[in-house]
């Protein structure tokens, strides 16, 4: 459950709307817990989907420079992942790194670089289209799991996890 720090806040309308909608996207499961106020949220979700155990966290935090006025705010935004009861061979390792990038083995869109133990190259355009789509920090899967680390606000929490179950398929 989510513990909603209620205030009087068109920002904190906002995050709450924002938590409430991807609840929504996952009807039934009241998966989240954390917090929401003005200022942002920290909400994780552990769920059971395709007899793989999910866990997302969510943070948005707002950093101020010489103040505490909201104008002068900067947002950020933070989803970590990660799937584990994973049956599957490839493993691989995503990031970003210019350095890493420009060897010639790179087969993702720069910044990034991609480490795989295969030429699977359906798999591998998959990757991309994650990389595209939600520009990961870091994406990492290993014998049993994936993890990952994006910077971004995820708007469409069903649509996310079908991009990576795409991986498992």
């Amino acid at each position: 459950m989510i513990d909603y720090e209620t205030s009087i806040s068109p920002f904190f309308e906002g995050n709450k709307a924002y938590l409430e909608s991807l609840e929504k996207q996952l009807p039934g499961l009241q998966v989240f817990s954390g917090y929401c106020n003005a200022y942002g949220y920290d909400v994780e979700a552990t769920f059971l989907l395709n007899r793989r155990t999910w866990n997302i966290q969510l943070i948005k935090s707002q950093t101020t420079r010489g103040g505490a006025i909201s104008q002068n705010s900067t947002d950020h935004f933070e989803a970590k992942i990660s799937v584990s009861g994973l049956n599957y061979t490839i493993s691989f390792s995503l990031g970003r790194s210019f350095f890493m990038w420009i060897l010639p083995s790179s087969k993702v869109p720069p910044p990034y670089f991609l480490r795989i133990n295969s030429s699977d190259e359906a798999y591998i355009e998959q990757l991309a289209v994650i990389t595209q789509l939600y520009e990961p920090q870091y994406l990492k899967q290993t014998t049993g799991e994936l993890t990952g680390k994006f910077k971004v606000q995820l708007t469409d929490l069903t649509e996310f996890i079908d991009h990576l179950e795409s991986l498992f398929a």
